[in-house]
């Protein structure tokens, strides 16, 4: 896989804070190299020679270099526009979240009430949680289908006709799912589900961030790609942070009118579409545009000269079966990649401690993302909380994260890197050091929810600020995972990781959620069981790992 490959394809959310700490970590060396020129470099020399992926995390060119690897007035301002796009498209998915839940709940709960307009609390909450697990599988699985669609469209019909498309189909997702949530049509839960499905499914934030690190593939020199990235990552941390709390604002001047915020999402999509089409410079040129429609041109003929005579639509009908078939498998092939061979000396350690990672992954996932939908339920339901208190919790947390990655993680890596020996082919105590750290705060967030959430509504601003403190966990664990791999293969150890994690958030939260609607009558905060006890488990699997102290993998 090439550089270009792997800055072009869909990147899971463990990659995304992955880049995003390397951004904090680039910005301190940028700093600090003023000060320390000799020492800095000399460190950053070490590490690329003895790994050149994994030295992005401690020795990738600085922040303040990235303004030269970008030609002229005319590529600075794409990379302007690619952020300006970017940031209003995520505010404006991020403004209309939280407001959405308390909307889909009056709508529910007028749905089934009675003549005299009473209704259970308890059955809202089940069907409401029965909307959101169902929404979040069907929506899963078609973005799983469509990231492979986006990209090849990106690269046939141009990196900025696709920001048109993926911005018409949220105006046309938020417009369809503020009718079936208004007054003017009748409670139907499908019909809820289904509108709330057209935005993840079709032109989701994954799908964003994929089309955008095309763009800066396109832009930008290689040397200067991840950086660059990173910094597309921390401003859609910075919004998708302050989107909420503004959302929340909207609700509150607004004397409690959820709407207002989906509207105001509205203004902001159209305002991206129209950037789009007036500000937004193509950076393929048409010649590339044409070469890569004729290789689908191409791909389409040899699929259709497979399927025989040109009347015969049941064997072209079915050779097309295979081929989606076939492409259904491509998909799981990098998961391969995680079962490392034995090395030289026939150790296995390698394979266990990249198997470990990958579990250790699982769980974080499990103790954090994962329990999010069932724990906003939770407070609708235990505090009564409403857009406004939902607005603002979510944006301490995203928040925090972006603080914390960007700003804390890179520090605390700075002081650790020179209490402990840091290692190139293989995890160091440094890494155990985050990752245990990481699980331990996530285990206490989660004892605080269940020892103090149905008593106070401030357990859940602690278990936002203690969540934030093991952000760089997802970045640990990539850093690890890669250091295992040789640099011809580390794309396909990334896809493997995101189809990993994808899986898991295509399962686990509709399970919470279901678990959730099941027992909200008996204990509503049952379900925090699961994350907790995977979050206790995964403290445990940290005692497992081990360092490995042989030379570096070949790169075969």
């Amino acid at each position: 896989m090439t550089d270009e490959d792997e800055m072009t394809r869909l990147m899971s959310p463990d990659e995304m804070d992955y880049l995003l700490e390397t951004t904090g970590i680039n910005v301190l060396e940028g700093i600090i190299k003023q000060d320390d020129n000799a020492d800095i470099d000399a460190d950053i020399d070490g590490t690329a020679e003895n790994n050149g992926r994994v030295s992005v995390r401690y020795g990738s060119p600085s922040i303040l270099s990235v303004a030269k690897s970008i030609e002229g007035e005319h590529g600075r301002r794409k990379l302007f526009c690619l952020y300006g796009i970017v940031m209003i498209i995520c505010i404006a998915e991020s403004i209309s979240m939280t407001a959405t839940i308390p909307l889909v709940m009056d709508k529910v709960a007028e749905g089934i009430a009675d003549e005299d307009g009473h209704y259970d609390a308890v059955t809202v909450q089940m069907i409401v949680s029965s909307i959101s697990s169902s929404t979040m599988m069907i929506a899963g699985a078609i973005s799983i289908f469509m990231a492979g669609k986006w990209g090849e469209l990106s690269d046939r019909i141009g990196r900025v006709r696709v920001f048109k498309y993926m911005s018409g189909i949220r105006i046309i997702g938020l417009l369809t799912h503020v009718f079936t949530l208004s007054s003017k049509m009748r409670y139907h839960k499908w019909a809820i589900i289904l509108t709330a499905c057209i935005v993840p499914s079709f032109g989701g934030l994954f799908a964003l961030v994929a089309n955008g690190n095309s763009y800066v593939s396109d832009v930008v020199k290689t040397e200067h790609r991840m950086v660059t990235i990173g910094i597309m990552m921390s401003c859609i941390y910075a919004t998708m942070g302050v989107g909420p709390m503004l959302g929340s604002f909207l609700v509150k001047w607004t004397h409690g009118n959820g709407f207002i915020p989906i509207y105001t999402a509205i203004v902001f999509v159209t305002l991206a579409l129209i950037i789009c089409e007036t500000l937004m410079v193509e950076p393929r040129h048409e010649t590339q545009l044409a070469l890569s429609q004729s290789s689908y041109t191409k791909r389409r003929e040899k699929l259709r000269s497979q399927s025989g005579s040109d009347d015969t639509r049941k064997y072209q009908s079915i050779t097309y079966s295979k081929f989606q078939i076939r492409r259904l498998m491509d998909l799981l092939a990098p998961v391969k990649k995680l079962w490392l061979k034995p090395d030289s000396t026939g150790s296995l350690v390698p394979r266990q401690t990249v198997i470990l990672l990958v579990v250790l992954d699982i769980l974080f996932v499990c103790g954090t993302t994962s329990c999010m939908p069932a724990l906003v339920l939770f407070s609708t339901y235990e505090y009564k909380w409403h857009a406004v208190e939902l607005g603002y919790f979510i944006s301490i947390l995203g928040i925090g994260r972006g603080i914390v990655l960007l700003i804390v993680s890179p520090a605390l890596l700075y002081v650790l890197k020179r209490i402990y020996q840091h290692l190139n082919h293989s995890i160091d105590k440094i890494d155990i050091f985050c990752i245990r750290f990481s699980m331990i705060v996530i285990t206490l967030s989660l004892f605080v929810m269940i020892q103090f959430g149905q008593k106070s509504s401030t357990s859940m601003v602690v278990f936002a600020l203690l969540q934030a403190l093991s952000a760089f966990c997802s970045p640990t664990l990539q850093s690890g995972i890669i250091k295992y791999t040789s640099k011809n293969h580390t794309g396909e150890m990334f896809g493997a990781m995101a189809l990993v994690r994808s899986c898991v958030m295509l399962i686990i939260p509709p399970v919470l959620l279901e678990l959730y609607g099941s027992t909200v009558s008996v204990n509503p905060s049952l379900f925090m069981y699961i994350p907790f006890s995977t979050s206790i488990v995964a403290i445990f699997l940290t005692f497992f790992l081990r360092i490995y102290s042989h030379p570096p993998l070949n790169d075969s």
